[in-house]
Order: structure tokens, then sequence, then C-alpha cells
């Protein structure tokens, strides 16, 4: 069982200019059946490119919040990281458009059936924001993020402006390079 942060990606003016909700404070629960040996400690970070899984968490004033089960396959030793499409090695069921990417430290070894849920822990949510606030509005723009975020909004940035650009057709630069570099025109050739 684990405790995450989630946020939300806010609508802007334009591309480059990138925008964030508040953090909404969730919570991790998963068990399993099968055979693993070892012990590990495990820090992830998730992108999920649609917003199916901002509807699953907040559905109902019960929610059980986004279920997920699969199989989970392990074997590690010391300290490294991992890439996977999804939480689990093997998604079963309703799969989500997700990135995983984990940082862990420890031993394990082994195979197992898990089944667990993400879903919004009201105790810390309503400690940060407030008896009256919801999860909707914390993943607006209503609510302004806290000033202790700052550092990790700046890193997030950092990492979308680093994947994501907005870019040329790659032959009008091939072309636009030769034009700066020979002095013709490839564009005015006829073939």
């Amino acid at each position: 069982k684990g405790h995450g942060v989630l946020f939300k990606r806010l609508p802007s003016t334009h591309p480059s200019l990138i925008r964030w909700s508040s953090p909404l404070f969730v919570s991790i629960t998963a068990r399993g059946g099968g055979l693993m040996f070892g012990k590990q400690h495990r820090l992830g970070f998730v992108v999920c490119t649609t917003s199916q899984l901002e509807q699953e968490i907040q559905q109902g004033p019960h929610a059980t919040g986004h279920a997920f089960k699969g199989i989970e396959f392990e074997l590690s030793c010391g300290a490294g990281n991992t890439d996977k499409t999804n939480m689990l090695s093997i998604p079963i069921g309703n799969s989500l458009d997700l990135v995983c990417v984990s940082q862990m430290s420890g031993a394990m070894l082994g195979c197992s059936f898990m089944a667990g849920s993400m879903k919004i822990d009201k105790a810390k949510n309503q400690s940060i924001y407030g008896e009256d606030v919801d999860s909707s509005k914390i993943l607006s723009e209503d609510i302004p993020a806290p000033q202790e975020f700052q550092p990790l909004y700046g890193e997030l940035n950092r990492i979308v402006n680093r994947v994501e650009k907005v870019s040329m057709n790659a032959a009008r630069v091939s072309a636009s390079l030769e034009r700066f570099s020979t002095g013709r025109d490839p564009e005015s050739v006829l073939v």
C-alpha cells in the first residue's frame, strides 16, 4: 500500500504554456496471491494520457476509485528503474493509457496475481483544502496550488518541455538547411 499525488494538466492559451491543477492526494492499495520473495521499496511516476483515470477516481460519494488487476512479474536486485505500459506487468480487464516509471530498491523475485485500487484520500485533502472542497474543484483552476509544490511543477514543466515539441515538417527543415548551406532552393527544382 502507499500514497500518491495526482495532478491534471490544465488547458492553456498556448502549447508552450503548461499549467497544472492543485495536487489531489490519493491512496493506493493492492493485494495479491502468488510466489514472491524479497522486500522492495518503490517510487512511481505514472502518466495517463486520457481523462478516464480522473473520471474513474471521482465516481460516486463512496467511490472505489480506479480498480486494477493483473499479473505482476518481478525480478530485481539492488536499485534500478523500470518502465511499464501500465501499473502491472500484464493488466487484465479495463486498461488505461498509462506509462509508469518506477525507481526501486531492494530485492524481489516472483510472480503473483494482484488486485487493487487508487482512490481519493479524503482525510489528507480535507486537511489541506478544507471540508467543503471536492476533487473536481481541486483538479480545476478554482483552487490555487500550495507554494510547497512549485519546485515539483517546475520539474513537471521541464519534463513535458523535453518530450513535447512543436516542430516543423522535417522535409521543410531539411530544405531550409540546404538553402542556408548551399545557397540554392531545393523546392524550386523541377523533377
